[in-house]
């Protein structure tokens, strides 16, 4: 992975002769190295450094009702004082009070990234929530484009 985040840093600044902050949002809370490089003989041919973002060390809570909507599918990868169901409940309702466009894929994210996070047990308890909200969310939009 920090080999391919120093080839798209490098793509990046070639392309827009800008520098680039690299930085890597880490989904899992597994630790990395936030260092590359290589040495070639007796030379050190590229080191390169990046900031990695741990959503398990961020405020869950806080972001729930602070973040834009548009972050709420991180959410349950975030500490939490509170149980898994009332954090994805939680998550369902903020995401019901964006616009109806995004819902869809917002509840789809929200999927995505809760079965990183919690058990099959507790995903299929808001499974039927989440599928729901989905659903309407998604015959609303296709209703709005026609």
């Amino acid at each position: 992975m920090p080999r391919r985040l120093l080839e798209y840093t490098a793509m990046q600044h070639r392309e827009f002769k800008k520098p680039v902050y690299p930085v890597v949002l880490n989904l899992t809370g597994r630790l990395q190295e936030e260092r590359y490089s290589f040495d070639c003989l007796d030379l050190t041919v590229v080191t390169f450094n990046f900031r990695t973002i741990n959503l398990a060390d961020l405020p869950g809570e806080h972001l729930l009702h602070h973040a834009p909507v548009e972050i709420i599918p991180l959410v349950p990868l975030m500490r939490h004082e509170y149980p898994a169901e009332e954090i994805l409940a939680r998550c369902v309702e903020r995401i019901a009070e964006a616009p109806v466009e995004w819902q869809a894929d917002l509840y789809l994210g929200l999927a995505v990234f809760s079965s990183l996070r919690f058990t099959r047990e507790v995903i299929l308890k808001m499974k039927a929530k989440i599928i729901d909200e989905f659903m309407k969310a998604l015959n609303e939009a296709v209703r709005k484009n026609n």
